[in-house]
């Protein structure tokens, strides 16, 4: 246990980014300087997801469980705000064009992946970590199926 906790608490510290990666980014921003932010917003949701996984295969709650799903949550109530006109092509970015051409389907899926991380959120705070694990998938499923629709592999 006592791993873990140092595991994760490294990653938390060892990822400082901008401050433009939990606020949006700049809107004088070029193409290619968004997607890096917007690369950079994913690689941090990506490790708080890892850092989440690494806990509930543990079995048991910690305390990091609080900070890592309302980082989470910030992260991922942005991700619309980095796919901008004008950011679709360049950077190594892997998103589709149904981005921009399906923008209400593409910002339900965010939104959607919001109200799963809401109730992570929820989920942490409770004493029923069994309950937290499996809104932790369905945080997972939403995650998957924007990535289905709105991202090349």
């Amino acid at each position: 246990m006592k791993f873990i906790r140092l595991a994760v608490t490294a990653a938390l510290l060892a990822t400082a980014l901008p401050l433009s990666a939990l606020t949006g980014p700049a809107a004088a921003a070029t193409g290619e300087e968004v997607i890096a932010e917007r690369r950079a917003n994913f690689k941090r949701i990506g490790e708080i997801s890892d850092a989440i996984k690494t806990i509930v295969g543990a079995g048991a709650a910690t305390a990091e469980l609080g900070p890592l799903t309302r980082e989470l949550d910030e992260r991922v109530k942005r991700i619309s705000g980095f796919f901008p006109t004008g950011s679709e092509t360049g950077g190594g970015t892997k998103a589709r064009t149904e981005i921009w051409s399906d923008r209400d389907g593409f910002n339900k899926a965010t939104a959607n992946i919001a109200i799963e991380t809401g109730k992570l959120i929820t989920a942490a705070g409770g004493s029923d970590f069994a309950a937290f694990g499996d809104q932790y998938k369905a945080t997972g499923a939403a995650c998957g199926a924007c990535h289905r629709n709105y991202r090349n592999r």
